[in-house]
């Protein structure tokens, strides 16, 4: 008897438990394109976390020094915020999602009781109008329920695999919905990238002559 409720005891070790009170986490994101990001100092670790029933966070990504993100296609993008998780399931939540321009807000999106489906927790279509700029994406986050997407009696946890959106990338490279988004450089580096340019150009004539 005494060895089955040690082998039990052990086993209890390997099964992840839902903690009893609910938490609440901050993601900050410093976003500096080409799907490249970095926590903010202070941060909660998205990737060292996982969420259950009641749990909440906060994801802020901002784009890097000027730049700022411009829709240049209107239409659908999927998902527009959305945090790729290990384990596949059907979660219900209920977000906000706030974009901003120079810390003043120009686009707003709520949900409650939205689903989402499979490897990711967060929005799902969001649609955009193109002309649409903005430096700094904003979601709030409350997770209800997550069960098994075999079999919807089990509750599952919801463990992040990047501080990007699903599968992990910027938005300018969001490839589900139709929309299109261009990262716009800052315009020191724009200027840069312009005399590089010239640059070229003028050693190709050069070599030609």
């Amino acid at each position: 008897m005494k060895k089955l409720l040690l082998v039990a005891a052990l086993s209890g070790l390997f099964v992840a438990v839902q903690p009893a009170v609910a938490a609440t986490y901050n993601f900050n994101v410093l976003y500096s394109g080409g799907d490249a990001a970095v926590l903010a100092p202070g941060s909660d670790d998205p990737t060292a976390v996982t969420l259950w029933d009641g749990d909440s966070f906060n994801w802020d990504v901002k784009a890097p020094g000027a730049s700022y993100w411009e829709v240049v296609t209107g239409g659908g993008f999927f998902p527009m915020m959305a945090l790729p998780v290990n384990e596949a399931g059907t979660r219900i939540g209920n977000f906000n999602l706030t974009f901003l321009q120079g810390g003043v807000g120009v686009f707003t999106a709520s949900e409650g009781g939205a689903q989402n489906q499979w490897v990711h927790v967060g929005t799902n279509m969001i649609t955009l109008a193109a002309g649409l700029t903005f430096d700094e994406m904003q979601l709030s986050y409350q997770l209800t329920s997550a069960v098994d997407m075999v079999d919807p009696t089990v509750s599952i946890g919801s463990t992040p695999s990047s501080p990007m959106s699903w599968p992990g990338v910027g938005p300018e490279h969001i490839a589900f919905g139709g929309g299109s988004i261009a990262l716009v450089p800052e315009p020191e580096t724009y200027a840069l990238m312009l005399a590089g340019l010239a640059a070229l150009a003028l050693a190709r004539r050069q070599r030609r002559s």
